[in-house]
């Protein structure tokens, strides 16, 4: 590596944690308010879930913005002699605690009879094997098929679950693969949507396995290897300096094409939809990949300052254990509130939703 690829490689931007807390912040939108708001179709209020309709790919943000920080990890330690043992030493000390703790949480409260609390949170899990070892994303496809949906206290971890079984892969690929790596990131970013499609029309579950199966969601956290390997290239870094218009073109192309295509097609909006399986995700990724680029190419610039927003950065700060424990804690303010499944209809499970939010704050920022 060239010290000047060396220098560029070391910077951090604090507006990276803004990004992280756009990605959650989604998320949580998504969860705590498109999700639950059931209105009439003929209601004024019909216009805040069908806002939220995209919400669920703050996913893809955190999978561009993974690919993208790990991926630059792995290609400045490449040539390290404890290259492995570091990297993964690391991820085991960031993840495994809380995950495991949260399982054991999960499996706890159902030995003392939470099901009947919360069948929503607790019923029908998979087999804990699966949490166990990082494939609950596999094994939800067979299960969905012969059960219906599992328990949804630990449902969000699928995606972990495609993130760890990444980081395994792209440690290796990054340290053997010395030269021809952009040209492997691409084809398998292209590869991706073709096995999605190919999925989508061959099997009865095909929408789910492009959702929650690596090889058909592997184009986002490529995409985001793929900016960390040019982006410590001194000349195609100094070309995407150079060339920032056309990203800001691609993200406004993309972002409105996404939004005019939810207002006219709204399925489009909703995962496993045959637009969003086929090419959906990967143009998704290219939107978030864009926005990281601009993000990268102006840390003085409005849009990083933007994400530099203190609160911002502070959720993407705490956003892992956000993300762990946001379904638990609304799933369990609810049933003890109502003994529902949580859903608004009013302002008492506005009100609820909204406690719920705060205590997840508060939890994330303890852990």
């Amino acid at each position: 590596m060239s010290l000047a690829s060396s220098t560029l490689s070391q910077q951090r931007l604090p507006a990276l944690d803004g990004v992280r807390g756009l990605a959650i912040l989604l998320v949580l939108l998504g969860h705590f308010l498109g999700a639950l708001i059931a209105v009439p179709a003929d209601s004024i209020w019909i216009y805040v879930p069908l806002s939220l309709r995209l919400t669920w790919s703050g996913v893809d943000l955190f999978f561009v913005l993974s690919g993208f920080l790990i991926g630059g990890i792995l290609l400045d330690q490449r040539a390290a002699t404890n290259y492995y043992q570091v990297f993964y030493l690391r991820r085991i000390c960031r993840i495994f605690p809380l995950y495991y703790l949260t399982l054991f949480l999960f499996f706890a409260l159902i030995a003392l009879g939470a099901t009947r609390l919360s069948p929503w949170l607790f019923d029908k899990p998979l087999p804990a094997l699966a949490y166990l070892t990082f494939t609950q994303n596999i094994w939800s496809v067979w299960f969905v098929e012969k059960f219906g949906y599992p328990a949804f206290w630990p449902g969000v971890t699928w995606s972990l679950a495609v993130e760890e079984q990444f980081y395994v892969i792209i440690a290796v690929v990054i340290r053997k693969l010395q030269r021809g790596l952009p040209v492997l990131l691409i084809a398998f970013i292209v590869l991706a949507p073709v096995l999605r499609t190919i999925c989508y029309f061959a099997f009865p579950q095909g929408a789910l396995m492009g959702y929650l199966w690596l090889p058909m969601r592997a184009d986002a956290p490529l995409l985001g290897v793929l900016v960390a390997y040019v982006w410590r290239q001194p000349a195609r870094h100094a070309w995407i300096l150079a060339h920032q218009r056309v990203f800001v073109i691609a993200l406004l192309t993309l972002g409105g094409a996404l939004i005019g295509l939810n207002v006219w097609q709204q399925e489009l909006a909703l995962s496993g939809s045959s637009v969003m399986t086929t090419i959906g995700y990967t143009w998704v990724a290219v939107f978030y990949a864009c926005l990281l680029c601009l993000v990268l190419a102006q840390p003085e610039g409005r849009l990083a300052r933007g994400f530099g927003f203190r609160p911002l950065r502070w959720l993407g700060e705490i956003s892992y254990g956000v993300y762990l424990i946001h379904i638990p804690v609304l799933g369990l303010c609810h049933a003890l509130a109502f003994g529902q499944t949580p859903t608004i209809t009013n302002r008492h499970e506005l009100a609820v939703a909204m406690a719920a939010f705060l205590l997840t704050l508060i939890l994330a920022a303890v852990s």
